[in-house]
């Protein structure tokens, strides 16, 4: 009876170890991953492991071999970001196994954040051109005696600074005279 009784232990033992070994193929996978993966790799390493890694592993393959394919970075960008959006969606849903996710979302980083500074980078530009031409104004405004009937008198404009003479009757009085004249 102790031989039947330790027979039986094992084939109950058995079943129950079996049965968390089948229901976490995924996660069991993931610790398998390759070091040192880069996008490429992953493509390839997916490839090779097909449905290991969850229902959407073959979505993920294919959206990052279409991104890999992507000449322009700006596209290349969006299509990082949306495709780092979609892995967490699978990743929650249970869809996508997780280390493959992270990983996956983790090596689109550098993509997905590749084209803002360009942008920003004309951001900039645009913003220093304004502010050059903010300046130009200012200082045209200064020589006119505050860009308009300030102390310069009626009748100064850009062109002449104020400093020229004007006739009688086009504007009131001439300006005094300068050293310079």
């Amino acid at each position: 009876s102790e031989a039947a009784a330790t027979e039986s232990q094992p084939t109950e033992t058995q079943p129950t170890a079996a049965d968390p070994t089948e229901a976490e193929p995924p996660e069991q996978e993931a610790p398998q991953l390759p070091g040192g993966l880069d996008l490429p790799g992953l493509v390839a390493f997916l490839q090779d492991n097909p449905g290991a890694f969850g229902g959407k592993q073959q979505d993920l393959r294919d959206g990052l071999a279409e991104l890999l394919g992507e000449t322009d970075p700006l596209d290349q960008a969006e299509d990082a970001a949306r495709l780092q959006a979609d892995i967490s969606q699978w990743v929650s849903d249970g869809k996508l196994d997780r280390a493959v996710g992270d990983l996956a979302v983790q090596l689109l980083d550098p993509l997905a954040t590749a084209a803002p500074p360009p942008e920003d980078d004309e951001t900039e530009a645009t913003e220093a051109t304004e502010a050059t031409e903010e300046a130009e104004e200012t200082e045209e405004a200064g020589e006119t005696g505050g860009g308009g009937e300030g102390k310069g008198g009626k009748g100064d404009d850009a062109k002449t600074g104020g400093n020229e003479r004007k006739p009688p009757g086009r504007g009131g009085k001439p300006d005094k005279p300068t050293k310079d004249d």
